[in-house]
């Protein structure tokens, strides 16, 4: 489960998508430059900025950056 609440996600997207030039794939591709390859790997690339920008976000806020069972992060 993610730390975002809905209205805080959808207030998150509407934000980058108002980014200059994001509809440009390389833009969106520099918003996860920095994640480890495999949670970049998970990002379900799109020609739809938006739908870009929700995998994205759904992918950051996802639990695989969530505590472990043994409470480590």
């Amino acid at each position: 489960m993610g730390l975002l609440q809905d209205d805080e996600r959808q207030n998150l997207i509407d934000r980058l998508l108002r980014l200059p030039n994001i509809r440009e794939t390389g833009i969106r591709r520099s918003l996860v430059a920095g994640l480890p390859e495999a949670l970049r790997n998970s990002v379900a690339a799109s020609d739809v900025a938006q739908i870009e920008v929700m995998s994205i976000i759904e992918v950051v806020d996802g639990d695989a950056w969530g505590q472990l069972a043994n409470e480590s992060w």
